[in-house]
């Protein structure tokens, strides 16, 4: 916390990270897919919407259909905090941050299913939907970052849509 007693949400570089696993996609496609499984490190609670598998299936069936093929894979990478900032307030990073910590231990201990050794924690104050696991940050600053990078692939005209 910097000796200050506010939580500091950690710098994220712009790391970006091909994430498309093994499925063929095409550099001539004029539609941008976006898919890194760092992602899936977030979710909700049980019978919550934002679930992992839910983004797994969606994937592996693009996959099977080989739509991937039709696509041209760009890059995916988190949100820098100047980025992030344009838009949101520090204290909102720092919250980001540190809310699995902070409600931890007033939440469930885990989830059932397929992913039952994510623990996760619940935010009081937002009627019980805001779900975060450790994953939660960083997940959510590649969906934001990556977003920017298909905006930028449409409008540089390298592809039509992403």
């Amino acid at each position: 916390d910097g000796g200050t007693g506010t939580p500091t949400s950690q710098t994220f570089s712009p790391d970006v990270r091909p994430g498309v696993n093994g499925c063929e996609t095409s550099n001539e496609s004029r539609t941008g897919l976006l898919y890194d499984e760092r992602m899936l490190d977030h979710q909700g609670g049980p019978m919550h919407p934002e679930q992992p598998g839910r983004l797994r299936s969606i994937f592996q069936r693009l996959c099977a259909e080989k739509l991937t093929s039709q696509c041209r894979q760009l890059p995916t990478r988190p949100a820098t905090d100047a980025e992030l900032l344009r838009v949101h307030s520090q204290e909102h990073l720092d919250a980001t941050a540190s809310n699995y910590d902070r409600f931890r231990s007033t939440s469930s201990p885990s989830l059932s299913g397929d992913d039952a050794s994510c623990s996760y924690s619940v935010d009081p104050e937002c009627n019980g939907d805001i779900y975060y696991t450790s994953g939660t940050e960083t997940a959510a600053r590649i969906a934001a970052g990556s977003t920017i990078e298909g905006a930028v692939a449409v409008a540089s005209g390298l592809v039509s849509n992403a």
